[in-house]
């Protein structure tokens, strides 16, 4: 585990968990204890950890195949403007596009694509690095002093 602290303000921490559910629980904590300083409103702490735990449970099972050996790596951040939290797989990726929309009428039973579009409508960005196989979700910081 790697806890930097950079000129610009920018805080990082960066760690990997094996590809197992089991290992949820402990990842979510270590990411809410580095964002504990910051004073996170009730809302924000529940949109961000519903969605972490969503790209990371994804990144453990498309990405790793449940493979407990297969390292997910993790990095979160904050400077005076957002709050990032990237995961990282070892798979082979996908293609975004193809992620169906839940809430049209075709595919209201389906079991695949609610979890991308719960995140995407809670965070404030949602981005892809296909070359890197890594999702990261950023959060706008409100106006406190960290």
């Amino acid at each position: 585990m790697t806890k930097e602290s950079q000129s610009n303000g920018l805080q990082k921490l960066q760690f990997e968990v094996a590809s197992a559910l089991d290992e949820i629980p402990n990842a979510t904590k270590r990411v809410f204890d580095f964002f504990k300083d910051l004073n996170l409103d009730e809302s924000d702490r529940f949109d961000l950890r519903l969605s972490f735990e969503e790209i990371l449970i994804n990144a453990m099972k498309h990405g790793n195949a449940m493979k407990r050996e297969v390292p997910v790596r993790i990095t979160a951040s904050y400077d005076l403007t957002e709050l990032r939290i990237q995961v990282q797989d070892k798979g082979k990726g996908f293609d975004v596009a193809k992620v169906k929309d839940p809430t049209n009428e075709d595919n209201i039973e389906a079991y695949s694509g609610r979890g991308v579009y719960l995140v995407k409508h809670l965070m404030d960005r949602l981005e892809y690095d296909p070359n890197n196989h890594a999702v990261a979700i950023s959060k706008n910081r409100k106006n406190k002093k960290s």
